[in-house]
């Protein structure tokens, strides 16, 4: 992906800047799109400022093309990017105004562009919780939980938004706020069906896996890591937050736990 995402941004961008009219909206929408990707693999190997360049020419050509929907996935990549920088309160701004915009569209609203709306209020709603605003985080869920009613599983922008993904944001959220007892409680509850994007099981897993070792419990920690693993080893390899809990299960492993968690530090070109 990394050697095929140069050549693919410069055809975008090129078709965007050659054509006109109708040719051209279609080609900035392309040309969004393929930022975005380049956003999130950029993300997803800790290339942040990369990812927030890509993220903001992204927006870009999405308001050049007039196309709402992809405005608002352009700024749910932008809040994604934001996010990971810890730049929370300006993530919850970005996702804030795409909502509002949304939501003046609503009168011809379609599957797709609902499914964007509940995607921003799963991320303002993690953001929310980022903060400890626990009634903002609350209602946001609720809000997107009846959009996912509406509109079921979904992948539009590659969001995918769903009553899954719902589920899956209130552990993650529970995370955030510190109520790991709570996050496991959910995530024991909830099946992930191999049908929702790797990306979102990836997440599901390594949640639970922060949960169970806050709770001490080690070896279910390595067991969904090594579902990571399994889906994707590039995972363990460049996820910040996958490498840390895998430190602090190394500093504190017990010997009946080595054997399995051995070759995840491995993957993870953590040292032994």
């Amino acid at each position: 992906m990394g050697q095929a995402l140069p050549d693919l941004i410069g055809e975008a961008q090129a078709a965007a800047n050659q054509f006109r009219g109708d040719e051209r909206r279609a080609a900035l929408r392309v040309a969004s799109a393929t930022y975005q990707l380049a956003r999130t693999w950029t993300k997803r190997v800790g290339e942040y400022e990369l990812s927030l360049l890509a993220a903001d020419r992204a927006v870009s050509c999405a308001l050049d093309a007039d196309d709402p929907d992809m405005a608002g996935a352009a700024a749910w990549n932008l809040g994604m990017i934001l996010s990971a920088q810890g730049q929370t309160a300006e993530a919850r701004e970005v996702i804030r105004r795409a909502i509002e915009e949304l939501r003046r569209c609503l009168a011809d609203a379609t599957p797709a562009r609902l499914a964007v709306l509940g995607g921003l209020h799963l991320l303002a709603a993690t953001e929310a919780a980022r903060e400890d605003d626990e009634d903002a985080a609350h209602d946001l869920l609720e809000q997107a939980t009846a959009i996912a009613a509406r509109v079921g599983e979904t992948n539009h922008h590659r969001m995918a938004f769903g009553p899954t993904n719902t589920k899956l944001h209130r552990i993650s959220t529970a995370v955030e706020m510190g109520r790991t007892s709570n996050a496991l409680e959910l995530a024991e509850r909830t099946v992930v069906e191999s049908a929702i994007p790797v990306e979102r099981r990836l997440t599901f897993h390594l949640d639970a896996a922060r949960c169970y070792a806050g709770c001490e419990n080690q070896v279910a920690a390595v067991h969904m890591l090594t579902k990571v693993h399994g889906e994707s080893p590039e995972e363990l390899r460049y996820s910040t937050a996958a490498r840390e809990l895998l430190r602090q299960l190394h500093a504190t492993a017990r010997p009946a736990i080595r054997a399995d968690l051995d070759p995840l530090l491995r993957a993870a070109d953590v040292p032994e």
